[in-house]
Formats: C-alpha cells, structure tokens, sequence
C-alpha cells in the first residue's frame, strides 16, 4: 500500500512503519472520526491463498482479533483494538497509535541504576500480568515492542505474536510447531522450537532487565554452551534483584517464575535503594527564546496588505519580550472597519513570580525579592568559605555558580562552572549549567556544545535535552528541536516546561492543536503556569476560539498579575469580539507594568484609531517607533493615521 491509499473507505494510508515474515505495518488516518486521529494498520499477508488455507486462516485471525480486543480494553498498557476485517483474502487489523520512543531509545545502551531497572520491570508485568490473566502469551516481548507513551510515560506492550501465529499455521499447518516466534536473546528455548508457555514472556521480562543493568543486548551475553546469561560481573547489582533476574531467565520452564503475577509478586517483595543523588541542577530550564522577525509581502490586486508575522524574543527569563504579532494595513482610502486589524503569535515569557528567573546582565535578579537577593549573597558567601577549606570541592563551585545564576552573573557563573569542570570533567549537570548561562549571553553555539556534553554523560539527563531543544528551535532546527523535547520527556514525563517548549514549537511549525495538547499537559503537571496559559490562549486565538483565549489570558493574569504579555494578548481578543475600550484598559496596563512594550503601544494605536482617536493612535505610533525604530508597522499606521 502507498501513501494517499484508502483502506475500506475509511483509513488513509500515511507511511509504512515495517515490514516483516507475517506481513506489514503502516501509519493511517481515520478519517471517519472528526479528529482525524492517527491508526497503526497491521496488514496480514498469507503465503498460501487455496480455499482451505483461507479458511483456516480467516477462523484463527478472528479468534485472535477477538482476545486482542478484549486485552485492549482491559489496560492502557497494551494497545486498543479498533477493527479488524478481510479484504480480497487478505487480513487487516487497526490499533491504536501509541506516539513515542521505543524502550529501545530509551535505553540506547545505557546502564541504568537498579532501582531505575525494577521500575521498568514493574511497568512491563503491570501489561503482561493482563495477558497471563486471559491465559494468553505475548511471545515477542523486548525493547522494540515496548513504547514510552508520550502523554502519560507510561510503557505500553505492542505488536503481539499472536498474528502471526495465524499465519504460521495456515502457512504449515495448524498444529506445526517446527518454526518458533520471537526474538533471539528473549526467546528461550521452548519458545524457539515452537511450545511457548506463559514462563517464556517471563524469561523475555528478564532478559530486558539484564540489558538495563548491563547496556548490552542479551543475545551478547547468552553463554551457548551452558545456556544461560553471563552479565553480573558487567554491572552492580544487589544480591535479590540478580536472583530474580536469574529466575527470571531460568533455561527450564520449570525454575522460572510461572507467569507475570508472580513475577510481579517477587519483584515488589525487593528492596531497592534510589540512585545516587545529582550534583545540584537549575531547577526550572529555561523556555526557548522566540526568533527572528519574518516579513512577507502579499499582493491581492488591487489591494496589497502587508503582513506582519513578527515574534519577539529580546532575551530569557525576567527580560521583557516583544509579543508576536499580524496585522494587516490596506492601502484603500482609509477607513476604520478596514483598516488595521491586530492578532498574535506564541510568545517565551516565562512567569516572572518564579524565583528562578534570570536576567543576561549581571545584575541582581529583578524577580527576586529582597529577603531573596540577600538569602543568595549569604548562600555564596558560605560557598566562598567551604571553597577557601577545600579549593577541590567540585558541588561548592556548581552551587555557588547556581546562586550566582539566580542573581544574574552570568559570566561569574559560568567561570565556577569551568572551575568545577576543571576538577571533574565528568559531571553532565555542569555543562547543563554553564550551556544555560551561555545562552543567556547569546553564545549559542557554546550552549549546544555544553547540552551535547552533558548528554553524553547522562544521556538520561531531561534537562540538558530540554535546554538543547530550546536553542536549536532558536536556530531554526524545528524537527531537531521537537526531537529533544520527546526525549526529554520520555526520561522525565512530568517535565511541564518541555511540554510548553514543545508545544511553543509546534506552533512554529503551523500545527497549532497538538501546540494546545502540549499545553494542556503542562497545565495539568503545573497549573501555576502562566506561560503555558498564555500560549494555549494564543493557539486557540488563532483557532477563533476568542472566548476560550480570553479565559486562558485570564488564568495567565490571575496566576501573574504582572504579565504584560497576557494584557496584550487580553486585549487583543477582546478588540477581535469588538471590545475596543476594554482591549485599550489591556494596552494601559500591559505598558504600564512595561513602559519599554513597543507593540502594545501599536496595539493600542490601532484600538485608537479605530475609536476615531487619530491623534491619540500617532502618539502611540510615535511611542512604538521610538522604541523599535526597526519595525514597519507602526510607519504604515501612523501613516494611514496622518
């Protein structure tokens, strides 16, 4: 099948996503259902097309169909059924997508620490313990068949074998048993030679854990004489957990574990210490700065309009930025319903109650309350007395560089930064660190430098990936960017700023109801966030929701009275419904807390003129002017004004 065909009038085909001995998988859009929503469509392909082998095969595709049904419906750790049908002797089942990285990505050959490895494993039984509980037998289970899901974290078991067992039995017969399903390094031997048991997903469970402990594939560490794994010299692992995992990938079906719920039951009766606690991280990443302006020219006849698609981006956090915005100037004699009309686009302020916030000179923090200003220069005073004990003290020269951030020194955080690296070049959190302060002072490149090293080192590290994003959505590299904001996510799934981040992104890139997705997400993990509020009202702006972008600017203002970007984008839409005095008591409010906002006062020159004010709209043009000489609009304004 190829991309644009339709499949029982209803699923479109987007793109293959694999082929294999039983037949093929493809991305479809349901096109019957209002959203549109994305399907994965397995296509069954039989070797043999003679009447009995049909027959045969049609009985056992629906028996199995039938059980895949049921598991979906029982948990969201396995995917949903949604159809299954024949078409001209072929066989076609339609699942449910489930959008994000594969626990191969995830794992990517990393070794993880012990109490990581038993989440995993927990997650895994907590889907297969539904499968054993139909007495049924996944019989692929590994990495590629395990998903990180997106919109919760959770892992998801994909892709079960018994398809293809259909058709394997119609291929040699239905009690055959000479060609076993799976994957070498997960499958035991009984399973190899054709008699699965429920014990055979237990071992396949197993063999992953090793591979988390380790970082190396198990069919590498598989001993061909003896028949069994040779992997605890390769890791540090407690003594309990090596014996389930032992167990677990027993050679006899009889000395494992019997099925996922008593696998499930040793593993919770394990006592696991966490990890070892990070070096210091800057707990709040900054979102991505916006880029530069774009001007197009777009000529309709007669009537030329020249629009503006201007998104502002003046620095990083507790800088005040330029709202983005499209207005559309005519040069028809001049006449206020046609005039000017003013909207938005998604801007990166960043809440400026958060004590976090920095500004990119190096002077104190303006967020910061005085009691906090104070608190922070005791904070590195300390910092400075444990260093003059022990000039080797690699987390006194990270922390003193974080409190330094918190007060805007960028540069003398980023010197403590190199002074810790200098030390331990092995720390990812202080390449994280210093990638940020050199952001903040436009070195760019330096930053993704910091970002790739500190990923290298911890290539877990949800921040750095989060950070490196946010530069590379600067640079332009959108598809790059939304790649590490997935990742970040799928290591640390209640990260609500790569949520807006990515959302913020999307919006670049014109697909503004997965941008409110990812909004609605960061809201639900951080309901204080005014940022994402203020940008999911700017997405649904531009959807026509006027109404619904108001109550998001409101929940934005609410949240943070101070928020001149949530006035302006208040009032702008509330101008949109016609509201021009209000949208006016907007523009006040949102200069007043900026009195540098140059497009608030374009804003509220178009809300003047429109209101027959023209001399009062050039003021504000002339305003905007002397603040952004660089930008055109409030020219054009003042001209039609005049």
């Amino acid at each position: 099948m190829n991309p644009g065909n339709l499949l029982r009038s209803r699923y479109r085909i987007e793109k293959a996503l694999g082929a294999g001995g039983f037949g093929e998988t493809y991305l479809a859009i349901d096109q019957d259902l209002p959203s549109k929503p994305q399907v994965v469509v397995k296509h069954l392909k039989l070797a043999q097309s003679d009447p009995a082998t049909l027959e045969i095969a049609r009985r056992l595709f629906e028996s199995e169909a039938k059980v895949l049904a049921e598991l979906g419906k029982t948990s969201n750790r396995l995917p949903e059924l949604y159809a299954y049908f024949e078409e001209q002797g072929e066989f076609y089942l339609v699942q449910e997508f489930i959008a994000g990285p594969t626990l191969t990505m995830d794992l990517a050959g990393r070794q993880l620490f012990e109490s990581e490895t038993v989440e995993i494993l927990r997650e895994i039984l907590a889907g297969l313990q539904v499968i054993h509980g139909q007495n049924k037998i996944h019989r692929d289970l590994k990495p590629d068949n395990i998903m990180r899901r997106l919109s919760d974290g959770k892992l998801v078991l994909i892709d079960f074998g018994a398809v293809k067992e259909v058709r394997q039995a119609t291929n040699l017969g239905k009690d055959s048993c000479s060609i076993g399903i799976g994957t070498a390094g997960y499958m035991p031997t009984e399973q190899a030679i054709g008699f699965p048991r429920l014990a055979s997903d237990v071992y396949a469970v197993g063999a992953i854990g090793i591979q988390c402990l380790t970082g190396i594939e198990p069919h590498k560490l598989f001993d061909k004489d003896d028949l069994v794994f040779r992997w605890q010299h390769l890791c540090q692992v407690s003594a309990g957990l090596a014996a389930v995992l032992e167990k677990m990938v027993a050679p006899q079906v009889s000395d494992r574990y019997r099925d996922g719920m008593t696998a499930a039951e040793a593993i919770e009766k394990l006592s696991i210490a966490p990890p070892p606690p990070p070096a210091t991280a800057i707990p709040n990443p900054q979102p991505r700065s916006a880029p530069t302006p774009v001007v197009d020219f777009i000529d309709f006849g007669d009537n030329k309009f020249l629009k503006f698609l201007m998104i502002g981006g003046a620095g990083l956090l507790g800088i005040p930025l330029l709202v983005g915005v499209l207005l559309l100037v005519s040069t028809l004699p001049p006449k206020p319903s046609s005039d000017v009309e003013p909207t938005t686009s998604p801007l990166t302020e960043n809440n400026s109650n958060n004590k976090d916030t920095i500004t990119t000179n190096n002077s104190s923090n303006p967020s910061l309350t005085k009691s906090e200003i104070e608190t922070k220069k005791k904070e590195i005073a300390g910092y400075d007395k444990a260093i003059s004990i022990n000039d080797q003290d690699v987390n006194a020269y990270i922390d003193r560089g974080l409190a330094k951030y918190d007060l805007g020194s960028n540069q003398e955080a980023i010197a403590d930064y190199d002074k810790a690296i200098s030390i331990n070049s092995k720390i990812d959190t202080a390449y994280n660190n210093r990638g940020i302060a050199k952001y903040n002072l436009g070195n760019k490149q330096g930053a993704l430098a910091d970002y790739d090293k500190a990923i290298s080192l911890n290539s877990k590290n949800a921040l750095a990936y989060n950070n490196r994003g946010n530069t590379q959505s600067d640079l332009g590299n959108k598809q790059e960017a939304i790649a590490d904001y997935d990742k970040a996510i799928s290591f640390d799934h209640k990260l609500a700023i790569a949520y807006t981040n990515r959302g913020i992104t999307k919006y670049d890139l014109g697909n503004k109801q997965e941008a409110i997705a990812d909004y609605d997400k960061a809201i639900s993990l951080d309901p204080k966030s005014a940022l994402a509020y203020n940008n999911r009202g700017l997405a649904k702006y531009d959807l026509g929701s006027i109404k619904e972008a108001i109550a998001d600017s409101d929940k934005a203002i609410a949240i943070n009275p101070q928020y001149a970007l949530a006035y302006n984008n208040r009032g702008l839409a509330r101008f949109k419904l016609g509201n021009k005095q209000d949208a006016i008591i907007d523009y006040d409010k949102a200069i007043a807390i900026n009195p540098q906002f140059a497009i608030a006062y374009s804003n509220r020159g178009i809300a003047k003129y429109y209101l027959g004010n023209k001399q009062e709209a050039i003021a504000d043009y002339d305003k905007a002017i002397d603040i952004d000489p660089q930008n055109t609009y409030p020219y054009l304004g003042r001209g039609i004004a005049k």
